[in-house]
């Protein structure tokens, strides 16, 4: 069954703050999950962003638990990630209000 969902990515280019919304298919692949973005566009709008390129996470979980992250757009680039545990309700609505996103 393929799961599909909606990921928003805050990055910093040219001194200002962008926030994108892209779509996201979760598979499971026998390295660990891969999150592939699709559809980059400015958050809140279908206005498609002209040179942002999707973002694929690559997660996984070595025989120690240990939980590694690991971003390769489309592109090729590749940088970097971290995954961070978020509990209780009002510390989710704080991560996700940085995103513009709010638990119903």
């Amino acid at each position: 069954m393929e799961q599909r969902g909606q990921m928003r990515v805050r990055y910093y280019a040219n001194n200002q703050t962008n926030l994108i919304e892209q779509t996201i298919r979760l598979e499971n692949t026998q390295y660990g999950y891969r999150l592939t973005g699709y559809n980059a566009r400015y958050a809140d709008t279908q206005r498609r962003h002209p040179n942002y390129q999707p973002d694929n996470f690559y997660l996984s979980q070595d025989d120690y638990g240990n939980l590694t992250c690991l971003n390769i757009d489309d592109k090729g680039t590749t940088s970097r990630c971290s995954i961070r545990l978020v509990q209780g309700y009002s510390s989710k609505n704080t991560v996700l209000s940085s995103f513009n996103w709010r638990l119903d």
